[in-house]
C-alpha cells in the first residue's frame, strides 16, 4: 500500500531570532553530494540572516532523511551559536516516539553505548571506541497481536542514527527502516514530537509538542 506523505514542511514558531519547523519523512535537512535543491535548508533559507557566511546555515541539529518532526533553526550567527552551546551543555531536550518491531518488556531502561560514525551501507555500529550515545526508553504501549512496541525515546547525546542503531542493537528495530529493518519507503516510524529549550534572549523555558503524522497515526489504530 502506497501512503501519501506530505513532502511540505511546517513552521510551528517563529521570531526574529529562530524557527522550529516541523520537517516531513523524505526530506534531507542540508545539501549533499546527492541531494541539490528540495531540502529543508531550501525551505527556510529566505528566513535567514547570516549575511554571506556560508559555514553557517542556522540549522542547530538534524533529522534522518525518513525521520519527521521537530527542528530548531537559528535566524542569525549569534542564536545559532547560543544554542549551539545548549547543545553541547545538554539543555536543549529532544523526545522521539518510535515504533518497533518485538515486545519491550522493561518499562523504563537507559542504552548507555557508543557508536561508530556511518560507515559501509550507511549503517552505524555498536563499538567501545565509537562516540558516546545515550538514549532514555520507555514503554508508551504495546501491540501484542502484532508484536509491536511503541517506546518514547529521549536523547541525552546527539549522534548520527543514534536512536536507530541503539534499537538495532536491542534487537528491536524501527518499523520500515530501510538500513537496520528493510523497509522500502521513504519513511520510518521514528518522530520527533518534542522539543525544549531556553530562548536566546529571554532564557525562558520553551516547550514544543507535535501530534504524530497521520501515517503513523493509521499505523497505530
Amino acid at each position: 500500500m502506497n501512503t501519501k506523505i506530505s513532502f511540505i514542511p511546517k513552521i510551528i514558531y517563529e521570531d526574529k531570532d529562530f524557527l522550529i519547523v516541523n520537517k516531513p519523512p523524505g526530506m534531507v535537512v542540508h545539501h549533499d553530494l546527492h541531494h541539490h535543491h528540495d531540502t529543508l535548508w531550501d525551505f527556510v533559507k529566505n528566513k535567514l540572516q547570516f549575511e554571506n557566511n556560508i559555514k553557517k546555515t542556522g540549522i542547530v541539529h538534524r533529522l534522518d532523511k525518513p525521520t519527521s518532526g521537530l527542528l530548531v533553526i537559528a535566524r542569525n550567527l549569534s542564536t545559532w551559536l547560543f544554542f549551539k552551546k545548549k547543545m553541547q551543555k545538554r539543555k536543549i531536550k529532544r523526545k522521539y516516539f518510535a515504533l518497533v518491531q518485538g515486545i519491550v518488556k522493561e518499562k523504563k531502561f537507559t542504552v548507555d553505548v557508543s557508536l561508530t560514525k556511518p560507515g559501509k551501507y550507511k549503517r552505524v555500529h555498536t563499538k567501545p571506541t565509537g562516540a558516546k550515545a545515550i538514549t532514555h526508553f520507555q514503554i508508551i504501549q504495546i501491540f501484542a497481536k502484532r508484536k509491536q512496541t511503541l517506546l518514547e525515546c529521549e536523547l541525552e547525546t546527539g549522534r548520527t542514527h543514534q536512536i536507530r542503531g541503539h534499537l538495532k542493537f536491542l534487537n528491536f528495530p524501527i518499523i520500515n527502516d530501510p538500513l537496520y529493518q528493510g523497509g522500502k519507503n521513504n519513511y520510518i516510524y521514528l518522530h520527533a514530537y518534542y522539543l525544549s529549550l531556553p530562548h536566546p534572549l529571554t532564557k525562558k523555558e520553551m516547550e514544543f509538542k507535535i501530534d504524530l503524522p497521520l501515517y503513523f497515526q493509521k499505523k497505530l489504530s
